[in-house]
C-alpha cells in the first residue's frame, strides 16, 4: 500500500504535456511576408500549464525615410529605402488557461524577451552650395538591440502531433545608438525618424522611450510540431 502510494504521488508529480508529449519546434508564417525574415523556437512544458522556449528571429524590414528637405526639392520622398537587419536571441514564457487541460492545447497569456544586433542602411540628404541636391547612403553596425512582448494567444492540436499557434500582444522595441561610438549626431537623427516603426508588426504608436524604437501591436502565427 505504501509502495503504490508513493508511485501514485510520483507519478502526480510529473509533467504530463499534451498526451505526454511535451517538446515542441515551430517556425512562423507571418515574419517572412511582415518583416522579411524568419523566426524559428524550440519549447518545452516544465509544469502542467507553463511553457518555456527559446526563440532565434532574423528581420530584415525597409522603411520609407520621411526626409523634409528631400520633399520640400523633389515632390516626394526618397525613393531609396532605409533598412533595419536585426538578429535575436530570446526567451519565451506561456502559462496556459485552462487547468483542467494540459499545456500545450488552449488559451494563454506569454511574455517575450528578446536581445540581438542590428544593422542600418539609410540615406541623408545633401544639399552643397551652389551644386545639385544628392542623396548619400550610410551603414550603421553592431546596434545592441532588445524586445519585450506580452500578451494572449491560443494554440490548438491537430492528429496529436500538428500546432497551429496564434498570439498577439503589445511589442516594445530598442535600439541603443550611442553618438560617441562612430555614430553621428545627425546620423543618429536621421535613424531615429523611421526607427518607431521596428519592432511592432502591425500597428506602431510611436517610439519607445528615449532609445530609438517603436512601441504597438504584433500578431505572430505560427506551425509547429509536438515532437515527444
Amino acid at each position: 500500500m505504501l509502495v503504490f502510494c508513493c508511485f501514485t504521488l510520483f507519478v502526480s508529480g510529473q509533467t504530463t504535456g499534451y498526451q505526454g508529449k511535451r517538446l515542441m519546434f515551430k517556425t512562423e508564417v507571418v515574419s517572412p511576408i511582415s518583416e522579411r525574415g524568419i523566426n524559428l523556437g524550440i519549447e518545452y512544458v516544465i509544469l502542467r500549464n507553463l511553457v518555456l522556449g527559446l526563440d532565434f528571429s532574423l528581420t530584415g524590414k525597409q522603411y520609407t525615410q520621411r526626409l523634409i528637405s528631400y520633399r520640400d526639392i523633389h515632390g516626394e520622398y526618397p525613393p531609396i529605402r532605409a533598412s533595419i537587419r536585426d538578429m535575436q536571441v530570446g526567451i519565451t514564457g506561456q502559462y496556459f488557461l485552462n487547468t483542467a487541460l494540459p499545456a500545450p492545447k488552449g488559451s494563454y497569456v506569454f511574455g517575450k524577451y528578446y536581445i540581438g544586433q542590428a544593422d542600418i542602411f539609410a540615406v541623408e540628404h545633401i544639399k552643397p552650395e551652389g551644386e545639385a541636391d544628392f542623396l548619400q547612403g550610410f551603414e550603421i553596425s553592431n546596434i545592441p538591440s532588445q524586445q519585450f512582448d506580452l500578451g494572449f494567444g491560443y494554440q490548438e492540436v491537430f492528429f496529436g502531433f500538428l500546432l497551429l499557434d496564434l498570439d498577439i500582444g503589445v511589442s516594445a522595441a530598442s535600439l541603443f545608438l550611442n553618438t560617441k561610438n562612430d555614430v553621428l549626431v545627425s546620423q543618429k537623427n536621421i535613424v531615429t525618424d523611421f526607427t518607431d516603426r521596428h519592432g511592432p508588426n502591425i500597428f506602431s504608436a510611436g517610439r519607445w522611450r528615449n532609445t530609438p524604437g517603436g512601441i504597438g501591436l504584433s500578431i505572430h502565427l505560427k506551425i509547429g510540431i509536438l515532437l515527444f
